[in-house]
């Protein structure tokens, strides 16, 4: 039972959207970059790969990249550019932040930031080979470490450990052995990492296999057979007449020519394609009648073979739902923000919420601040309220 003199509160809102509207999304992309390695000297050429950014619909393959290598020191930014690779070498030595911002075709930004170390001479440089570099789910995947010192410290006493997948989860522990093997369970492709720890407890993390390209991403291809392997994603999930959706092939390859692919598209299933044989991507498309469609995405390797892959789409009469969220704040001066006095100004903030279809600026909420199922506000495309209340009490959501 809490005292008289505090209130508890949940609330409800309600969201309004208009129906039969698309819309971008106002959710901003996401940055995320790879560096490799993680230290080295003047001499040095440093790997950096943000081909794991993405924007708000998923998709990583219409971004802008611009990169700022030494962004502590007052560095400047690159220009824009849609290479999600480039490599750089440092001038001065010490602890460099490398900064990078992604922007999508809405002009929507992100940034993050990564660090390294440049020396005048590391203590020591490392990378690492793979045999072979594609296979099938059978396939012994050997990888070996590489280590050159100056130091008078012998490489054995050197330890390294493997993130086969390059999912940033190590797969073994740190050990001297500087060779291990491997299987994959799945196929796909993957950029695996080593860390290697010397016996003072220096780490340098490298990503990706030696392959005497600093701008190319390394990859090991797992296939389950000598034809290309299709891949398809689409955004918004479902939607009306009037959707736009997006659709995405860049995780199809093939174990021999790896990304080198041609693609068709047929977006409603009916064996007429809408795209014939291209480079193309990325397409986009509207429905113009209600159903459910089956869009299939054909894929065709440098020697014909080819592969095939549908996602089922339904087009209804309404566009789709939004996820209704908000957040409470206060200036109570309390960790829980839900808590406070009669004298608590209390600031409720719907900006929180997702829609596949429609703007963020063209939701409108309206608010029941008493849980009592009588609206306070109206409709409006203000995502924000403050309110104070005059009794003590328990304010809960109950819808």
């Amino acid at each position: 039972m809490l005292p008289k003199k505090w209130l508890s509160l949940s609330l409800i809102l309600l969201f309004a959207f208009p129906s039969l509207l698309w819309a971008e999304s106002d959710l901003t992309p996401t940055a995320s970059f790879y560096l490799s390695p993680s230290s080295g000297s003047l001499e040095t050429q440093f790997s950096f790969d943000a081909s794991a950014s993405y924007d708000s619909r998923g998709f990583s393959n219409n971004l802008d990249y611009r990169w700022n290598f030494d962004y502590s020191s007052g560095g400047d930014f690159g220009t824009w550019d849609d290479d999600p690779t480039l490599t750089h070498q440092y001038t001065t030595i010490g602890e460099k932040t490398v900064a990078l911002e992604v922007r999508d075709e809405e002009g929507a930004t992100d940034r993050t930031y990564g660090t390294l170390n440049v020396s005048e001479s590391p203590a020591f440089s490392a990378w690492f080979d793979v045999s072979p570099t594609s296979g099938n789910l059978n396939t012994s995947f050997s990888f070996s470490a590489q280590i050159s010192t100056k130091a008078s410290v012998s490489k054995d006493d050197f330890q390294v450990r493997w993130d086969f997948n390059g999912d940033a989860t190590y797969d073994t522990a740190y050990s001297t052995s500087k060779t291990a093997y491997h299987t994959y369970s799945d196929t796909g492709y993957y950029n695996p990492h080593l860390q290697v720890r010397s016996p003072e407890g220096e780490v340098i993390e490298v990503v990706g296999y030696d392959d005497d390209d600093p701008n190319e991403i390394t990859f090991i291809y797992v296939a389950e057979s000598e034809y290309p392997e299709a891949s398809i994603v689409v955004y918004p999930s479902g939607g009306s007449v009037q959707t736009q959706f997006y659709f995405d092939g860049s995780k199809s390859f093939d174990a021999q020519d790896h990304k080198n692919l041609e693609y068709r598209w047929d977006f409603e299933g009916d064996g007429l394609f809408d795209v014939d044989w291209s480079t193309e991507i990325d397409p986009t498309h509207k429905y113009e009648i209600s159903g459910t469609y089956n869009a299939i995405l054909q894929v065709r390797d440098g020697d014909g073979n080819t592969d095939e892959v549908f996602t089922t789409i339904i087009i209804g009469e309404d566009n789709l739902v939004p996820e209704a969220d908000f957040t409470i704040t206060s200036d109570s001066g309390l960790s829980d923000k839900t808590l406070g006095t009669t004298s608590t100004t209390f600031t409720l903030n719907a900006s929180v919420t997702t829609d596949e279809e429609d703007t963020l600026s063209e939701i409108q909420v309206r608010w029941d601040f008493e849980g009592d199922g009588s609206y306070d506000t109206t409709f409006d495309t203000q995502k924000t309220a403050e309110h104070r209340y005059l009794e003590a009490g328990q304010y809960l959501r109950h819808g």
